[in-house]
């Protein structure tokens, strides 16, 4: 059964002075909604002091970024760039949200131990000094909860981790944190970035020197629906099944969901009950970290998402959105990567 986490402080910390669609009514929103079909949250205390948290973040970030942040924390309020605010509290909440993601993945030892860790600032986009990989910005990222949580795993004897990206934007950042390891197996699922933030993580970006074929990018056309993202996600199970992991991290966007507010996507609850379920499926140890979602999506995917993981028998209508002449182009660029990362076949 899945554990939920969370800190009232995500709720009360990292306030914008001006509308933006990261701020603390999101926590707010997400726990109303599991909460009011009775899951129970166990909510964490707020510690202050930064010690912990920064001997986390050396492991993902390089110093010269994180002096950055603390010396952008004398400048507050402030923009690092114009996705991405900073207020007096920012690193204090960012480095909380990495320790709460990294003492997930000490506590998920045992196999179908899960952890969903509902936290903010989101860090997915956040690389080893803030943009990564060439993107324009650090979309809302402070820093990287994913790679704390698989770090975690790692510290632990773990060999074989999967990090699964349901965001509909890419994790560019997690992408490169761990972008030359064969011990990190990263499968991204996300919107196509010819024109959609980051603009970044394509098809043939598949990891580099031992890392090389241990990044797989499946892309998601223009107005997707439930349809190509379920084909997507059978190639996700037959990836992941050949790969053999010891355990899982997943970065769980619910930005894809239909109306949520930043993306064309035009995905359902079918979409992420499917994500929930191959989650129970897959048995692993698990942690999942919330990363985006602003409105739709945190009110209504994450319960599908729940249900998936619990097992409930629902049946969802599913919304088939997607061009025929698209999905069988981006269904074959699916078919493409599994024969590019070679290592399936060996």
């Amino acid at each position: 059964m899945v554990t939920i986490v969370s800190s009232k402080v995500f709720m009360m910390m990292h306030i914008p002075w001006y509308g933006h669609p990261e701020n603390p009514k999101r926590i707010a929103m997400v726990v109303n909604a599991v909460e009011k079909v009775g899951y129970d949250v166990q909510w964490e205390k707020y510690v202050q002091g930064q010690d912990e948290g920064l001997k986390i973040a050396e492991k993902m970030h390089v110093k010269g970024y994180i002096d950055y942040l603390k010396r952008m924390k004398n400048k507050a309020p402030c923009e690092l760039d114009p996705d991405t605010y900073f207020v007096w509290d920012t690193l204090d909440l960012a480095l909380f949200a990495l320790k709460l993601s990294y003492e997930a993945s000490l506590c998920a030892r045992r196999s179908n131990d899960i952890y969903l860790v509902l936290l903010r600032p989101p860090g997915h986009h956040a690389g080893r000094a803030g943009k990564a990989l060439g993107a324009p910005t650090q979309g809302f990222c402070i820093l990287n909860n994913a790679a704390a949580a698989t770090i975690g795993f790692l510290e632990q004897g773990y060999r074989r981790i999967v990090v699964l990206d349901v965001d509909i934007h890419c994790g560019n950042g997690t992408e490169e944190i761990f972008y030359g390891r064969n011990d990190v197996l990263n499968i991204d699922i996300h919107r196509d970035p010819a024109d959609f933030y980051p603009f970044i993580c394509f098809p043939e970006q598949i990891g580099k020197s031992r890392g090389e074929g241990y990044v797989v990018n499946l892309l998601l056309p223009p107005r997707a629906g439930d349809d190509i993202f379920l084909k997507l996600i059978e190639v996700v199970e037959t990836i992941v099944t050949s790969y053999s992991p010891e355990a899982l991290v997943v970065s769980l966007g619910l930005d894809g969901y239909l109306d949520d507010g930043l993306s064309d996507a035009r995905l359902t609850g079918a979409s992420y009950y499917t994500v929930g379920s191959l989650i129970k499926k897959l048995g692993l140890p698990t942690v999942i970290l919330l990363e985006g979602g602003y409105s739709r999506g945190l009110e209504c995917g994450v319960n599908a998402f729940l249900d998936g993981i619990s097992g409930r028998r629902i049946r969802f209508k599913r919304k088939t959105a997607t061009p025929v002449l698209l999905l069988k182009e981006y269904l074959g660029i699916a078919r493409d990567i599994i024969r590019m990362i070679g290592w399936l076949e060996k």
